[in-house]
């Protein structure tokens, strides 16, 4: 299989001395200088919620970031406000570079194993010169609807949802033993009390479009992301699910499954 393009997303490269720490202080996962050792995380409101969200990769002494590109440049903005005096350069690579996606592993320096599920395959960055023969295709949206990975920009926005509601916590996008980081007090409060209501779902034969709420009686009980082959991730309050048959979008059925990853019950 050839690279595809993973449309709407854009690396950033952030170099220093003081990346990393910086990074770790606003991150919700472990950021280390180690090399070929991806990293899912999100960066969060005061509140909580998940405001920017992507892989990290380090190479070459600078981390790598995508995000999508309807939040760039407010995520850019943060990141040049958190680094205040510190030894960091924050460079933009939207207008170079293009993030790529493959089964197998590509012959490209910067090329890794998406760690959230085995699926997902590999992710690319590399300068636009070197892309002429990548393919444009829904694959890797499909995919990631597949798995029941979430992301940002493309089944839900800025400030709608916290971690542990896209499933964050159980695929290691948040790290609950280092220090302090934006909204951690929240997330934390969260994890130990146990209670999580709303979780991602895997929701199949669909006649709908993102937004579209999923219902039990007329009572909504979840929302849809983006509709790919008449299938999305749903996100649902689980304590509001009495009858898996019952459910529907726009008064039709659908099927409800729960990604391979997941830890908890429909």
């Amino acid at each position: 299989m050839s690279l595809q393009f993973v449309q709407n997303r854009v690396p950033i490269r952030i170099f220093g001395k003081d990346a990393q720490k910086m990074l770790d202080a606003i991150l919700s996962a472990k950021i280390e200088q180690i090399n070929d050792k991806p990293v899912y995380w999100a960066l969060l409101s005061p509140q909580g919620k998940i405001q920017a969200q992507g892989l990290a990769i380090f190479f070459d002494n600078a981390f790598y970031l995508d995000v999508h590109i309807s939040i760039k440049d407010a995520f850019l903005k943060r990141l040049k406000l958190y680094k205040m005096r510190s030894d960091v350069e924050i460079t933009d690579l939207s207008d170079t570079h293009k993030i790529g996606f493959s089964k197998n592993k590509p012959n490209l320096k910067i090329s890794f194993k998406d760690p959230r599920e085995e699926n997902l395959g590999y992710q690319s960055i590399a300068p636009i010169k070197e892309t002429s023969n990548w393919q444009n295709d829904n694959d890797y949206s499909s995919i990631h609807i597949k798995a029941g990975i979430a992301e940002l920009g493309e089944d839900f926005e800025p400030n709608e949802y916290f971690p542990h509601d896209i499933g964050m916590d159980l695929l290691n996008g948040v790290d609950f033993k280092k220090g302090c980081y934006i909204g951690q007090e929240i997330v934390s409060r969260t994890q130990h009390k146990g209670k999580i209501r709303r979780r991602p779902v895997i929701v199949s034969n669909i006649n709908g479009q993102k937004g579209d709420p999923l219902e039990i009686d007329k009572k909504q009980i979840g929302v849809l992301g983006q509709v790919i082959n008449n299938q999305a991730i749903g996100f649902v309050r689980l304590d509001k699910i009495s009858n898996l048959t019952d459910i529907n979008v726009n008064d039709k059925p659908v099927q409800l499954a729960l990604p391979d990853w997941a830890n908890y019950h429909l």
